[in-house]
């Protein structure tokens, strides 16, 4: 039954390098949050340029015309990479989760799409701005203080 199954191809149809059901919405390439599969803390980055195929892990796409604050979408993939680095996310996803062996997260869609987010929309600008900055600097290695990720987030979600 699964081998007539429409939506996989045949496997003659296939070289050792392809997938065995190719996902579409990876063929373009655009920007996305991707994680591990199983992960801890700060297992999220931004693939800014979609050059990366996601094969064993996840990826996290923006749904369009959600956002009105006047941000591109790589903005807002990297205000969402800082809320996803913090302690506040990680506690949160450890209560949504499960654990496999060795502690790490199931950072599946059945958990995370359960995971409360920033609402942008209600972010003060300057806020905003420095959510961006931080997801910057994460995404490229030079974020040094984590307790200045968690000091932001809980500053914008106390605020």
């Amino acid at each position: 039954m699964l081998k007539a199954r429409k939506a996989h191809i045949k496997e003659t149809e296939l070289a050792w390098w392809d997938l065995l059901r190719p996902r579409a919405w990876q063929m373009e390439r655009n920007g996305k949050i991707v994680s591990k599969y199983f992960g801890g803390r700060r297992s999220f980055a931004v693939d800014r340029t979609g050059d990366f195929v996601v094969v064993v892990g996840n990826a996290w796409l923006l749904k369009k015309g959600e956002i009105e604050q006047g941000i591109t979408d790589e903005e807002v993939y990297f205000a969402v990479l800082t809320y996803l680095s913090s302690s506040i996310a990680y506690d949160m996803l450890d209560y949504l989760s499960i654990q496999v062996s060795g502690g790490q997260l199931d950072l599946s869609n059945k958990y995370v799409s359960e995971l409360p987010i920033l609402n942008l929309e209600t972010v003060e600008a300057l806020d905003l701005t420095k959510l961006i900055q931080m997801g910057i600097a994460i995404s490229e290695g030079r974020a040094e203080r984590w307790t200045d990720v968690d000091d932001l987030v809980l500053s914008i979600m106390n605020g």
